[in-house]
């Protein structure tokens, strides 16, 4: 499932609206989803200000390349290998993807509608899982 033009600019549009702002992003992501997964907190480093950085950082990367099938392939090929060398495990994302969804609606409340989060959806939706068909062919 391609995202249409329509979705890639709210997208990418969206996102320039986040990154201003990449450290209440990061922290309502770890606030939220360590309150729904305090189990998984053990799969993050203690200094989450640096994580923040490093998820804004994947997320733009994957945002402006979102267009170019074949270079986001080996972006999502890289980030599996790491997730999996940090313990990640397939059945996380479903976690980190309804964590990312919540932030966004947050920091984009002035902004955020249903075509806005159904965009968001379908990209993470193929995200996650083409790095969870990456993680599982590693195996």
């Amino acid at each position: 499932m391609a995202l249409t033009q329509e979705e890639q600019k709210m997208i990418r549009n969206s996102w320039g609206k986040v990154i201003t702002h990449p450290e209440e992003a990061g922290e309502v992501f770890y606030q939220h989803f360590f309150y729904l997964h305090p189990e998984l907190k053990y799969l993050f480093p203690t200094d989450l200000k640096a994580q923040s950085h490093k998820l804004i950082a994947a997320v733009t990367i994957l945002v402006t390349k979102m267009d170019k099938a074949e270079h986001i392939r080996e972006d999502v090929h890289k980030l599996a290998q790491r997730h999996k060398q940090y313990g990640v495990k397939p059945a996380y994302f479903a976690a980190f993807g309804e964590a990312f969804l919540y932030t966004l609606a947050q920091v984009l409340v002035a902004v955020w509608s249903e075509p806005l989060k159904n965009a968001w959806q379908s990209a993470y939706t193929m995200i996650s899982e083409a790095m969870m068909l990456e993680m599982q062919a590693e195996e």
